[in-house]
């Protein structure tokens, strides 16, 4: 089947062992003020399991609500301590636990920092919460599907 939408880029098509060269001559004889047309051959069931889901996900930590459950912690932190401030806040801060080495009181360092951490993860997941729900958004997108006899079908 082919599939025509208006703009002057070349042809592109999906290769599944097929040659469409007649095609993409034909259209490229038409030239750049015509429209696109795109050759698209349905994947065999031997081919399809070789290629990833068509999803988009944008999200940072996982692509469901129990993967970035699980995963935003740990990576959350993991990424605040690739600074190198929050590296070195968290070495005085460890080095204050000891009365011997500092005359002030540990939570004056730690009470900042745990400030910091806590209102940057909160930023990081209400940003990666936007993401997700676009995500699902674009995911649960209506498209048309064109078979090879011509038929469309809602999907």
């Amino acid at each position: 089947s082919m599939l025509c939408s208006l703009g002057h880029c070349g042809v592109g098509w999906i290769y599944d062992g097929f040659r469409v060269s007649s095609m993409v001559q034909e259209a490229n004889q038409r030239g750049a003020g015509s429209t696109r047309c795109r050759a698209v051959r349905p994947l065999s069931s031997s081919t399809s399991a070789q290629h990833c889901r068509n999803r988009v996900s944008n999200t940072k930590y996982g692509e469901t609500v129990g993967e970035m459950c699980i995963k935003f912690i740990p990576l959350s932190l993991y990424e605040q301590l690739e600074r190198h401030t929050n590296r070195y806040f968290l070495f005085i801060a460890i080095l204050q636990l000891d009365p011997h080495l500092t005359p002030t009181h540990p939570a004056t360092t730690w009470g900042p920092l745990a400030i910091i951490f806590i209102f940057t993860a909160i930023r990081e997941l209400a940003d990666d919460w936007q993401r997700f729900l676009a995500d699902r958004s674009a995911n649960s997108r209506q498209y048309t599907v064109m078979s090879a006899a011509g038929n469309e079908a809602k999907g």
